[in-house]
């Protein structure tokens, strides 16, 4: 039998809505509220993508 290194990989992704005067600074503003926990992102409360990959190389 030999052993094999499997990664489990979970997305979370949910849309939010910012109000700015361009498509950068909505990217910051969404970046900075994160950052400051301000948006916490839950799996209940989102959209989650699982990826099973295995390292062949170990």
């Amino acid at each position: 039998m030999k052993n094999y290194k499997i990664t489990i990989l979970e997305h979370l992704s949910k849309d939010f809505t910012v109000v700015a005067n361009s498509k950068d600074e909505a990217l910051v503003k969404v970046k900075e509220m994160y950052d400051d926990c301000e948006i916490i992102l839950y799996p209940e409360d989102c959209d989650v993508i699982t990826e099973y990959v295995l390292n062949e190389n170990d």
